[in-house]
């Protein structure tokens, strides 16, 4: 980081523990300060951020590789952000995951927003054209409404629906049998 204190590193570190090892910068400034160093939890964020800005070559990189396969699958799922400046803690933002590229080797991308809108897949897939594999969510209706898109079931939600109808016509599912 140009004119920063951090070698990249700590830098490394930090991610990798925030990240790969779940350590959130609150956690981590604690553990830094029991060890006599003390590295603000803004600085972490700060460092975080630049250090995204300078990986942004090698994730357009990652675009295009998930663009050029024959298949993508793509989920959202809810997460909880707190003091997200302007939005309240209760509020809803999402985690979307694209998975897609040489099929022996796929790569994932994981994109936060503050919407579930279809606005979201459909700008990450505006130059795709194939087939998508996605659960029946709404919003990925227009996805499957352009020509060069193909929409493609998802077994996971086909095989909840199954197991929910053979559970329901053994009884298993019924207040009171035995």
């Amino acid at each position: 980081i140009p004119k920063g204190i951090a070698t990249p590193g700590l830098v490394a570190q930090i991610l990798v523990s925030k990240y790969e090892d779940a350590l959130p910068f609150y956690r981590q400034e604690k553990i830094f300060a029991r060890m006599g160093v003390d590295i603000p939890r803004s600085s972490m964020c700060g460092w975080g951020i630049k250090a995204a800005e300078h990986c942004q070559p090698v994730m357009e990189l990652l675009h295009q590789k998930i663009l050029s396969g024959p298949l993508i699958n793509i989920d959202e799922t809810p997460v909880q952000v707190l003091l997200e400046p302007g939005r309240a803690n209760t509020s809803k933002s999402y985690m979307w995951v694209f998975r897609g590229g040489p099929p022996d080797k796929p790569v994932l991308i994981f994109q936060y927003h503050p919407t579930r809108s279809g606005q979201v897949p459909n700008e990450f897939l505006k130059d795709y054209s194939g087939y998508i594999q996605t659960d029946a969510y709404s919003g990925y209706d227009a996805l499957a409404r352009r020509a060069e898109i193909y929409q493609v079931g998802c077994w996971s939600h086909a095989r909840r629906m199954v197991v929910k109808a053979v559970t329901a016509g053994s009884g298993e599912g019924k207040q009171g049998h035995a």
